[in-house]
């Protein structure tokens, strides 16, 4: 069991060394994250306020 658990500690390092690797200068918030955000929000607030399965079906998949 220690020679899987000796692997599987490696491997996740390495995983999170890359995943570190790839994320460096990626900082915060960009227009596109804000506006998917927002209409998300926005549908998410329609499928309350108005009637109809259907309707609420599909906005409540769009806001997913």
């Amino acid at each position: 069991m220690g020679g899987f658990g000796n692997w599987l500690r490696n491997t996740g390092a390495k995983l999170s060394a890359g995943l570190r690797h790839f994320m460096q200068g990626r900082y915060g918030t960009d227009k596109l994250n804000t506006a998917i955000l927002l209409a998300g929000l926005i549908a998410c607030v329609l499928q309350m306020l108005l009637p109809g399965a259907i309707l609420k079906l599909i906005l409540m998949l769009f806001s997913y």
